[in-house]
């Protein structure tokens, strides 16, 4: 591009030196690096737990009518301190919470659970009459944050 004022030709092209390149890249860099930043730093400040149910096979001295567990995993990078463990039930917004888990390491309920720690709930799923009518298992925190969880073993579950 040329431009023409009072008689003088300026050309844009040779008016951009290296340095001046190179501070814009910098610059551009420097923004990208600070909005990603500005995420992680948003990210890492989420609840994150992964709920998992599965099917549960007793052994040992353990009771024999435990037949299925959810495990609740704290991927978040702080403690989180877990209120309630159960199931949503299909067609409705209603939960199914487990008043008394079975927890192998004899812990109580609410559970605090460090960064990257996990626990357990054992349940007798069979007797509770929930077959049918369970649409995924969920975890809440004690901020009021649910997390919900499926798999195939609630699938199967589903299918008794």
């Amino acid at each position: 591009l040329q431009l023409r004022e009072k008689n003088m030709d300026i050309d844009f092209q040779s008016t951009l030196s290296i340095a001046d390149t190179v501070a814009i890249v910098l610059g551009c860099i420097g923004t990208l690096l600070g909005i990603m930043n500005i995420w992680k730093s948003m990210n890492d400040d989420r609840v994150k737990l992964l709920v998992l149910p599965k099917t549960a096979i007793p052994i040992g001295h353990s009771a024999s009518d435990v037949d299925f567990c959810i495990e609740v995993l704290n991927k978040s990078h702080f403690p989180v301190t877990i209120v309630e463990v159960g199931f949503f039930l299909k067609g409705t917004t209603s939960r199914a919470s487990i008043i008394e888990p079975i927890v192998i390491d004899g812990g109580s309920f609410p559970r605090r659970l460090e960064a990257r720690s996990s626990v357990t709930v054992y349940l007798k799923a069979r007797k509770s009459g929930l077959d049918n009518s369970v649409k995924c298992a969920f975890a809440k925190t004690d901020c009021g944050e649910i997390r919900k969880g499926n798999s195939a073993a609630l699938k199967h579950f589903q299918s008794f």
